[in-house]
C-alpha cells in the first residue's frame, strides 16, 4: 500500500521523475498533474505504471468554455500487482481564461453510495 503522499510526489514528477523549482507544477507542458491529466483522460493508453503499481483514472470532473473558478478533481485507482486497490482524490480548480489547475488537496478516498432525493413536477 502507499500513502496519499508517497504518490502525489511520484505523480507530480511524472514521467521524469524530477521537478523544476523555477516552474509552477500546473503549468508544466512535459510533466506534473496537468500531463497526468492528459496522459490518462485524453491518451490512447490511460494506464500509468509506477513500480508495482498500475494507475487509471476512475472519476473526473472538469470544467468548460465560461466556467470561472469551477472546482474540479480527478479520482485515480491505483491497483497494486496484489490485487490491493486504493483510490486517491487530486482537487483543482478550473478557469475558462487558463486552464486546470492542480494546486489543490490529494487525499486518500473511499467509494460510498449516497441517496439523494430529486423534485420532480408532479
Amino acid at each position: 500500500m502507499i500513502t496519499a503522499s508517497e504518490l502525489e510526489e511520484l505523480l507530480a514528477n511524472w514521467p521524469t521523475g524530477e521537478r523544476d523549482p523555477k516552474v509552477r507544477q500546473e503549468y508544466r507542458g512535459s510533466q506534473g498533474w496537468w500531463t497526468v491529466h492528459e496522459h490518462l483522460v485524453w491518451s490512447d493508453d490511460t494506464k500509468i505504471t509506477l513500480g508495482d503499481m498500475s494507475i487509471t483514472v476512475s472519476d473526473c470532473e472538469g470544467g468548460g468554455e465560461g466556467d470561472w473558478e469551477k472546482p474540479t478533481y480527478m479520482v485515480f485507482q491505483v491497483e497494486h500487482t496484489n490485487r490491493d486497490i486504493q483510490h486517491f482524490r487530486k482537487h483543482g480548480v478550473y478557469e475558462s481564461h487558463g486552464g486546470s489547475h492542480w494546486d489543490g488537496a490529494f487525499e486518500e478516498v473511499r467509494p460510498a453510495t449516497k441517496l439523494v432525493d430529486i423534485w420532480e413536477k408532479a
